[in-house]
């Protein structure tokens, strides 16, 4: 056979999944570590572009990352058993769960930056978050947006916390599955 053995093919196919969960998960953290490199490079003392898309990406829940948000569980409960059913998955897996542990770090080390009363001065001097347009001199609805908007942002980190977490309890329990059988 020119392409190798059923069981060849198998492992392609494992390996190509493994790297398709990594780079999910690399494209789910990103926006965590950008904004983390935002905060630590400026405090959020002026506005940059990234933290301008982080609010937007925070502060939607129908856009594409929320679509990877959702899709991510379902999809790592499926591949995961079968990416991760060989001996050569092991580093892979060591990777995967580096890249939750990184992930559960940032979102939570972002919470508590986003929960900064500091912080929340710094950033509501900005105004950020949207605002009618026939509210924009109105004090009460620039606080209420900025409230609706560090809600909005704390919600996501704690979307982006517990997903990780169940992908690495999932991830826990193939490793721990594995070796019970073995």
């Amino acid at each position: 056979m020119a392409n190798g053995s059923p069981a060849e093919a198998a492992d392609r196919a494992s390996a190509v999944m493994r790297w398709a969960i990594i780079a999910m998960l690399i494209i789910y953290i990103t926006p965590l570590v950008l904004i983390a490199y935002e905060f630590f490079s400026t405090s959020f003392k002026e506005v940059r572009p990234l933290l301008k898309i982080f609010v937007g990406i925070a502060g939607t829940t129908d856009d594409s990352f929320a679509i990877l948000h959702r899709a991510l569980l379902p999809l790592m409960a499926g591949f995961a058993p079968l990416a991760f059913k060989d001996e050569g998955s092991y580093r892979s897996s060591i990777v995967i769960m580096v890249v939750l542990l990184l992930g559960i770090l940032l979102s939570i080390l972002l919470f508590g930056v986003f929960n900064s009363p500091e912080v929340q001065s710094d950033i509501r001097t900005h105004t950020l978050f949207p605002v009618p347009a026939a509210d924009l001199t109105n004090d009460a609805a620039k606080s209420a947006a900025f409230t609706a908007g560090m809600a909005q942002i704390k919600g996501f980190l704690n979307r982006t916390q517990e997903a990780m977490a169940m992908y690495l309890l999932l991830m826990f329990g193939l490793k721990l599955e594995k070796a019970v059988r073995t």
